[in-house]
């Protein structure tokens, strides 16, 4: 018996199934215990204290979503009745069959109006404009109304811990089912309504389980005084039977949620059919012949201790519901050494879990035209090979999260781009590079994505690089190299870094809310209208943001000039050059270099004829960024007229006012400059507002310096 269902047994059970009447709550109690029993197989697990990112989406840019050993808080946006601050986590992964859905909920709010909502099974109307896969029209739900919903949208519904909307009176709470139709709210309901109910005092853990049967749903509530179960009926409507899971916040509304479940029920699913088998792999050999017959969902669990000289070769896939796993024991207990890689190719849904490469001569991990493939929670010490993990061929969506790279003489992750070689959407986040030692020259990049600007700089490979910590990554002048289009730099961390984040090309990449502390610099751009908002820089050596000349406007070119992008919001502080310099590098010769003269000139349609730096930035707009510097760093234009700066604020203790029309000259007052709390005080002469990285500047209307 599933644990917890004996309590069904004793006399001390207080079940509340209202409306029903006795044989019916018997009924309902009896089929939920029956269905609880049967076999389930397991599909979607969220423990709720990893990113929310890796599993989860979001409607709504008002939330706050923190993820902690105690689970996921999910909170709502603070203003009432501003549809702009309602929220909806909606699971990635969709589910078709019958399901059950288990999982930890505790109230932080003490609202006593607005809704919680489960959605169950969503999926658009079909309408054009509304694709059944409801992310295809994400975008249209920045303002997550409610309307976008039940007009949009088939879905089942369940509201709890929920109140009207012009409730005052404590307790008063409501559990209550609907079936959305695309088509309105009304006479949506389901058969069966709870009130009253006692249940969802914040502060208080409850145990929720759902079951989906055909035109059944079940709800089970328990926390540690009582427990109640919820029947509703789809009596009028058609059946649900495929999409997402979503977990609505009204505004104001607040929960913690731990160990997020759902199964499908195995013997109405073709995915749940063959349950998941788990393989205790001893040797290399076996864990081949393993990978040649495996199915989807299948567990290879490597062998503790040191696998020294292991090749490891997949060819086979699993399925979106059904990966095939290969983990080690427990947290970095198996560790890889001596030659030994992992290789993957032309596969889907492999993913790599908790291992260690120590001391590795090769390269450690190859994608190669995979998708849907991943390494998670692994760790790579000492790599001496060119790369150590590497992304090539026709694939997308592979993703590296949550692995620690420390003291590695190689370039950490590469992915390749080339005429057969064209990786898309993937995704970097969540790991910390540690201790890239300098190789005195070119080729150590941290992060590589693109080798060359010149013939494939405009090929769109919007790849996400996203909370990230870069500790001491001094492999180069580049930290992270872009060669490519597209691509997405968010919520980065660098810190104590000899180099910088550099755009050596590409069109309409965004380094948005990054943060840059005592680094040799910050971010340097070449290429077309890429987007630099919200970043922070700290005591950077060099200058915080800096467009370089250009060899040429058009590609191919070795440097392609700054054009059409735009700097904003962003924070420079006691910089050693200037904070924001429009042009850097002018009339540099890229021949005056021996080893570079008989690449370039060798390659002219690679590399094009022009190798005078002669073009400046042009056409960028700067603005609303604050720069202060105790050296009178601020900000500088070498020869770049045609450029627009607008409500920029600079100051420095140290000079007069020289503006030259790029910034306003003004008394900046900071919350902890020594400490690097760049939080701006209200005293300064502006207002402020709310960046994912702390506060950011809004420029009132200022008048021009005397």
């Amino acid at each position: 018996m599933t644990v917890g269902l004996s309590l069904f047994s004793t006399l001390a059970v207080n079940f509340a199934i209202a409306q029903e009447g006795a044989k019916g709550e018997d009924k309902a109690m009896g089929n939920f215990v029956e269905l609880s029993d049967s076999k389930w197989k397991k599909v979607f697990y969220d423990p709720c204290t990893e990113d929310w990112r890796n599993q989860w989406s979001l409607d709504g840019q008002k939330a706050t979503i923190t993820n902690q050993r105690d689970g996921m808080d999910f909170i709502g946006g603070p203003k009432a009745f501003n549809d702009a601050h309602h929220a909806v986590l909606w699971t990635k992964q969709d589910f078709k069959g019958d399901l059950k859905i288990e999982y930890e909920y505790t109230r932080l709010d003490n609202e006593l109006r607005m809704v919680n909502i489960l959605y169950i099974q969503a999926t658009g109307s079909g309408r054009p404009g509304f694709d059944k896969d409801i992310s295809a029209w994400a975008d249209k739900r920045n303002v997550p109304s409610m309307k976008s919903y039940y007009n949009n949208m088939n879905a089942l519904h369940i509201s709890y811990a929920a109140f009207g909307t012009d409730n005052t009176v404590p307790g008063k709470d409501y559990i209550r089912g609907r079936r959305y139709m695309a088509n309105g709210l009304n006479g949506t309901e389901l058969d069966n309504e709870y009130e009253h109910t006692g249940f969802f005092d914040p502060g208080v853990p409850h145990k929720i389980t759902i079951i989906k049967r055909d035109r059944d749903i079940y709800m089970h509530i328990k926390n540690k005084q009582k427990e109640m179960l919820c029947h509703f009926i789809n009596s009028k409507f058609p059946p649900i039977t495929e999409g997402k899971i979503g977990l609505r916040h009204m505004y104001t509304r607040g929960a913690r949620y731990k160990h997020f479940k759902v199964s499908l029920l195995a013997q109405d699913t073709v995915n749940a059919e063959v349950l998941s088998k788990i393989y205790e792999i001893k040797t290399a050999a076996e864990l081949a012949t393993r990978l040649k017959s495996a199915d989807p969902g299948d567990i290879m669990v490597l062998p503790a201790g040191n696998l020294e000289d292991w090749t490891i070769d997949v060819k086979t896939s699993g399925t979106k519901e059904a990966p095939i796993i290969i983990k080690g024991q427990g947290k970095a207990e198996t560790i890889f050494t001596g030659m030994s890689s992992i290789q993957i190719k032309e596969s889907s849904y492999i993913n790599l879990e908790n291992f260690s490469f120590s001391n590795n001569s090769g390269t450690a991990i190859a994608f190669s035209s995979t998708n849907h493939c991943s390494v998670n929670n692994a760790s790579f010490t000492k790599i001496t090979a060119k790369r150590i993990i590497k992304i090539e061929g026709n694939g997308k969506n592979n993703e590296i999260t949550s692995c620690h790279f420390f003291k590695n003489p190689s370039k950490n992750i590469e992915i390749i781009i080339g005429n057969k070689s064209e990786p898309v959407e993937t995704i970097i986040r969540d790991n910390l590079f540690e201790d890239v030692p300098p190789i005195g020259g070119n080729g150590r990049e941290t992060i590589q994505i693109g080798q060359s600007q010149t013939v494939y700089g405009e090929f769109e490979a919007n790849t996400l690089v996203e909370n990230n910590r870069f500790i001491k990554c001094s492999g180069e002048s580049e930290i992270i190299s872009n060669k490519s289009s597209g691509n997405r730099y968010i919520g980065n961390l660098f810190q104590e870094c000899e180099g910088e984040l550099v755009l050596r090309g590409g069109v309409g990449c965004t380094i948005e809310n990054n943060r840059f502390e005592n680094c040799t610099g910050g971010i340097r751009l070449s290429g077309k209208n890429h987007r630099v908002r919200n970043n922070v820089m700290w005591k950077s050596k060099g200058s915080g943001i800096s467009l370089m000349y250009g060899v040429s406007n058009e590609a191919p070119a070795f440097y392609l000039a700054v054009s059409g992008c735009t700097i904003e919001n962003n924070t420079i502080v006691d910089a050693g050059s200037p904070g924001i310099q429009i042009g850097t590098n002018r009339e540099r010769d890229l021949l005056s270099n021996p080893t570079n003269k008989k690449k370039l000139q060798g390659n002219p349609s690679r590399y094009g004829t022009h190798f005078d730096m002669t073009i400046a930035p042009y056409d960028n707009i700067i603005h609303s960024n604050v720069i202060y510097g105790k050296k009178g760093n601020l900000i500088t234009a070498d020869n770049a007229p045609q450029n627009i700066f607008k409500d920029n604020l600079a100051f420095s203790p140290n000079i007069k006012a020289d503006t030259d029309n790029m910034y306003h000259f003004i008394p900046l007052e900071f919350v902890d400059l020594e400490a690097g709390n760049l939080t701006l005080k209200a005293t300064s002469a502006f207002t402020l507002s709310s960046g994912a990285r702390g506060k950011v500047c809004e420029p009132v209307q200022l008048k021009k310096p005397k």
